[in-house]
């Protein structure tokens, strides 16, 4: 990944102002696709070369949120030699963006701070608000586009997972601290991710699942891991429940995680 992100930067800097409509698009797509992967493998504790600095401005660099035919130059979409769909997945792409770029922005100050963590976990909560109808996960509604709803299940579990990681950078503070109770905000927040999770994963068909691929199970298991915390630490009625969601969690997992005892690893 870090040849393929070291070979793209280039082609930014050297080419893209030469390059062709369709070929400047779809190296942008591929700039963001490779930053999303680095800002995963980061979050794992697997810190690659990045290919974008958390202050590095790049607005410029965002895919245009146009459907294939028309970066192919097609402008009928029923003519014979149409390809591709009529919808655009690229405002997924650019939305899952503005999420890792939150994070990798809460990860960017000196000193760690639980109101750093918390302005961003309401950052990546802003972003969530205003994702389009079609790709915003709302409760029990499915858009009725595939690719929609395979996007809309990354971008949520994306968002979850960042709001998980960044609660348990908050925990670790206050335990460093000194304090013995989880604080509250931290309390609330979690169960709502959790209660989120759980709402996606019981409402949302298995096949947008499988179609996200394996990278999508380590991000429920950070995410359900919170549970474990709550399970030693929780007093006996957050206990009591944080138990039965995490059976419920393991119930989605034991379907969804279906890799081969000899896979590698993944993320």
């Amino acid at each position: 990944m870090t040849e393929a992100a070291m070979s793209v930067k280039f082609l930014i800097h050297q080419s893209i102002d030469t390059m062709a409509f369709m070929e400047d698009q779809l190296l942008k797509r591929l700039y963001w696709l490779i930053y999303a992967g680095h800002c995963t493998s980061d979050m794992y504790g697997r810190q690659l070369l990045f290919l974008r600095q958390a202050n590095d401005q790049t607005r410029s660099l965002m895919p245009l949120e146009v459907p294939d035919a028309q970066l192919l130059g097609q402008d009928e979409p029923s003519s014979p030699d149409h390809i591709g769909s009529e919808h655009s997945y690229v405002p997924g792409l650019n939305a899952l963006s503005r999420l890792f770029m939150v994070w990798q922005s809460s990860q960017s100050t000196a000193t760690q701070s639980m109101e750093n963590l918390q302005a961003h976990i309401e950052r990546a909560h802003r972003i969530a608000d205003n994702l389009s109808p079609e790709l915003s996960w709302k409760g029990n509604h499915i858009s009725g586009d595939f690719g929609f709803d395979v996007q809309t299940v990354n971008l949520k579990i994306t968002q979850l997972h960042i709001r998980a990681n960044l609660l348990e950078q908050m925990n670790a503070i206050a335990k460093a601290e000194g304090l013995r109770i989880t604080p509250q905000v931290i309390v609330e927040e979690r169960h709502r991710v959790v209660d989120e999770l759980l709402d996606i994963l019981y409402h949302m068909p298995t096949e947008v699942f499988d179609a996200n691929g394996y990278s999508i199970i380590p991000k429920i298991r950070d995410i359900g891991s919170a549970l474990l915390d709550e399970l030693r630490t929780g007093s006996s009625g957050r206990t009591l429940q944080a138990s039965v969601n995490l059976d419920r969690l393991l119930a989605k997992l034991e379907n969804l995680d279906l890799r081969p005892a000899n896979a590698s690893q993944y993320f």
